[in-house]
């Protein structure tokens, strides 16, 4: 039985190496799972602040919408004025007219208290345009602002799937690859020991 002592030595040392290495092996896996976990919790992360990120967007789009139908009424507005703006300058043309045709200071006295009406009346109208296209300009920035927003939005969102996506390519890549070459050896390991049986087994027979 002397003959079979070094084969037992082999033996425990394959057996040895093969429990440390399926340690490791043991060891890499909880490794891969936690990682693949924490990317996982990462991702959902991401998706709820992409979430997050359309609701900004359908926000600013739907104050948009209503900043154009402020802008459209607005613009309304003042072209109803200009068509105020000129019946009001088609009556001072015929009070013109009046005036330079009148004689007395008692013809010329109402058509110039009316030309003052008259004026008068237009500055109002021209305050109103000028009224308007304040609303305008502060609708327009107000819409430069929203679609300021939607812009960032999108480049946030894209930013983070950027950068989600390549942590994740690198981390499963590396993972993976270390995880193969674990399955690999273990493979290793398994062929040796059926090897180790084997050449135990012949030995034992021939030594009978």
């Amino acid at each position: 039985m002397k003959k079979f002592k070094w084969w037992w030595g082999v033996g425990a040392v394959i057996v040895l190496w093969a429990s440390i290495f399926t340690v490791r092996s043991c060891r890499i896996t909880d490794a891969y799972s936690r990682m693949r976990g924490a990317y996982e919790e990462a991702r959902r992360i991401a998706e709820a602040d992409h979430a997050i990120q359309l609701k900004a967007i359908e926000a600013a789009n739907a104050q948009i919408v209503e900043l154009d139908k402020k802008l459209l009424s607005s613009e309304q507005v003042i072209s109803d004025i200009r068509g105020l703006l000129t019946l009001k300058d088609a009556h001072l043309a015929d009070l013109n007219d009046a005036l330079g045709k009148a004689r007395t200071d008692s013809e010329r006295v109402p058509i110039l208290t009316s030309m003052v009406e008259t004026w008068k009346a237009k500055y109002a109208d021209l305050e109103g345009v000028v009224v308007e296209k304040d609303k305008q300009l502060s609708a327009w920035g107000a819409k430069y602002a929203a679609q300021v927003t939607i812009s960032d939005s999108w480049k946030a969102q894209y930013e983070a799937e950027h950068r989600l996506r390549l942590s994740g390519e690198t981390l499963l890549g590396t993972l993976e690859g270390k995880y193969r070459r674990a399955k690999l050896m273990s493979s290793v390991k398994n062929v040796a020991l059926v090897a180790l049986v084997g050449a135990t087994a012949f030995q034992f027979i021939k030594g009978k």
